[in-house]
């Protein structure tokens, strides 16, 4: 294994760990975004 070969995996590692944590961030917001919804409808109701 040289340096670039090393650097190239690390970046990909990144990169997927990145995509990844911004999809369940993302996901997480959307549910809070739904509850807090359905909450005021209920309230509102």
């Amino acid at each position: 294994m040289d340096l670039a070969a090393d650097a190239t995996i690390s970046l990909m590692v990144v990169a997927v760990t990145t995509v990844v944590v911004d999809a369940m961030a993302l996901t997480i917001y959307l549910e809070v975004v739904a509850v807090t919804a359905l909450v005021v409808v209920a309230v509102t109701l």
